[in-house]
């Protein structure tokens, strides 16, 4: 793989992140010059027949075009396979959903909040089915799945009409001096708690929230690292809240404080999921108010994380819990986290089952830097985790960017 940015503390964007292979196959009558052997041993079974049928089919439109033709079938939410005049297919494979299946067909994610008959609130188009509360006390705060899949969040009071913003809806004074704010992603939600005062924050320590959790199907659990999953009867995860945190006013703007963020205690007693803010902070007279605290919720669709040496053991998937008031999917960091001036290493999960059995030309990973820290760009090394890479020269080291930073 290859590819370029910044190493100096990068912020990356999760929504274009691609992988392209190139594919060859053997497909009877095209008469591809460049053809890789035992692609047409695959069809000996009558799916992988009909999948090699339609990618002749797209070959042959494409030669006929003189451009890339979709193959017929061969979308997911996450990948889209095309022939090419030159007899060869390419997957463009992404790190986070960008379509959702509706009925025959497939439409692109959007995750803004319209309003249905029953008051309730959902996103337009996402993985997972969402509802949020139109205001009320009868139904829940928040309610992600279907059918046995389902997690219900009920908050402890009448909920206020919420004001919604594309895809947030923030329910005003939910607590004296404390809003709250949900905002739907590609297959779940975020859940900000916004302390405005400090004389809200010390109402809240006397009195922290406790949400109902309803989840009839589901087993919901600690998962061993300060957050909880949800489990089916089999085991498998279905539902994931990665470690809660919180934030100042101030995160992301002063590196030299370390004091800005801090994690959140998620509590479990039988249904009941009791939020306990760091009292440190709160209290702490270098706090900047407003103060955000985040418990998240995602489905199963675990598509990249930051690794931040400043929080060893905290997960960070999908962005989950992480103060970037720009990028409601969060930052991917590569280099020096901007607030510390610690290392950042990022990871990916993409699912590749779509090339399997195929012979691979070649392979590019592509991501868009939105932001850095300093000029000028320098070259930054991919690889699966574990493996220590070469890094490429002009490359900045761990060691080397923490002390140019300082």
């Amino acid at each position: 793989m290859s590819g370029s940015a910044v190493v100096r503390g990068a912020w990356l964007r999760a929504g274009v992140l691609v992988l392209c292979a190139a594919l060859a196959w053997t497909l009877s009558g095209v008469g591809m010059a460049r053809a890789a052997p035992g692609g047409a041993a695959r069809a000996g079974s009558s799916p992988v027949a009909g999948r090699a049928g339609a990618e002749l089919a797209a070959v042959r439109a494409a030669r006929l075009l003189g451009r890339p033709v979709q193959v017929a079938g061969e979308q997911s939410a996450t990948s889209t396979v095309e022939a090419h005049p030159d007899g060869l297919l390419s997957d463009v494979i992404t790190a986070v959903p960008t379509r959702v299946k509706r009925g025959n067909g497939w439409v692109n994610l959007d995750t803004a909040l319209t309003r249905g008959p029953d008051g309730s609130l959902a996103p337009r188009a996402t993985e997972e089915p969402l509802a949020l509360s139109g205001g009320g006390a009868s139904t829940p705060l928040v309610s992600l799945g279907s059918g046995a899949d389902r997690l219900s969040l009920y908050w402890p009071g009448p909920l206020p009409a919420p004001h919604v913003d594309g895809d947030s809806a923030t329910y005003p004074e939910v607590l004296p001096g404390v809003d709250l704010k949900v905002t739907a992603t590609e297959a779940g939600f975020t859940e900000l708690l916004v302390i405005r005062t400090k004389a809200a924050a010390l109402h809240l320590l006397a009195a922290p929230p406790r949400l109902r959790v309803s989840s009839p199907g589901l087993t919901v659990r600690p998962d061993g690292h300060g957050g909880l999953v949800a489990v089916n009867a089999t085991g498998s995860v279905v539902f994931a809240a990665p470690t809660a945190r919180m934030w100042d006013a101030s995160a992301g703007k002063n590196p030299a404080r370390e004091d800005v963020t801090a994690p959140v205690g998620l509590v479990l007693s039988g249904s009941v999921l009791t939020l306990l803010p760091d009292r440190r902070m709160l209290t702490s007279p270098a706090t900047h108010y407003p103060v955000s605290v985040d418990p998240s919720f995602t489905a199963k669709l675990l598509n990249w994380t930051d690794a931040l040496a400043q929080s060893p053991g905290v997960s960070f998937w999908n962005g989950q819990n992480l103060s970037d008031p720009t990028d409601p999917n969060g930052p991917i960091m590569v280099g020096l986290d901007p607030t510390f001036g610690t290392a950042a290493r990022a990871l990916f999960q993409m699912n590749t089952s779509s090339v399997n059995g195929k012979h691979i030309l070649g392979a590019t990973f592509r991501i868009t830097e939105g932001w850095r820290t300093r000029a000028p760009p320098a070259r930054w090394t991919c690889g699966r985790p574990g493996a220590s890479p070469r890094p490429p020269r002009g490359t900045t080291s761990r060691r080397g960017a923490a002390s140019s930073r300082r």
